[in-house]
């Protein structure tokens, strides 16, 4: 095999691994990707970005009240974990009225240890005196993991 052969492979082989490299580093789905979740009386819309396998940050939701009932809405936010636990990371809520839009901006939040997050969604409310009436968004998987 000549030295140039052996050149050109060398080159194609760095070449390939460069690039996977760069691939695992950043993925393309992980910046301003859709999330929403919406109930009759709530509407919670707006883009989050997968920072690593633990974490999430620049979570911009908007938070809309669809019923005129005197009542609250709130969004709650979920991630799961490998293991398939579930758990609440972060409320916010809205008392702005008929029609109006709450906007929740730069939400971030870090896992603690190693535990590796695969996917999130969000949790839209309307806050009634007796039970509460939800609706559960769709999952965001985390491109990380």
């Amino acid at each position: 095999m000549s030295s140039r052969s052996i050149r050109r492979k060398a080159a194609a082989v760095l070449g390939a691994t460069v690039v996977g490299v760069a691939a695992l580093a950043s993925p393309a789905s992980a910046g301003n990707t859709p999330i929403y979740a919406n109930e009759a009386g709530a509407s919670a819309n707006g883009t989050v970005t997968w920072t690593s396998a633990r974490s999430f940050a620049d979570m911009d939701i908007r938070l809309t009240d669809m019923s005129c009932d005197q009542a609250s809405v709130y969004f709650e936010i979920y991630v799961r974990y490998a293991n398939g636990t579930e758990v609440e990371v972060g409320e916010r809520h809205y008392e702005g009225g008929c029609g109006n839009t709450g906007y929740f901006n730069d939400i971030s939040w870090t896992g603690g240890g190693t535990a590796r997050l695969t996917d999130m969604r969000l949790k839209a409310c309307t806050d009634h005196t007796g039970p509460n009436s939800c609706a559960w968004g769709p999952r965001v998987d985390n491109p990380y993991t």
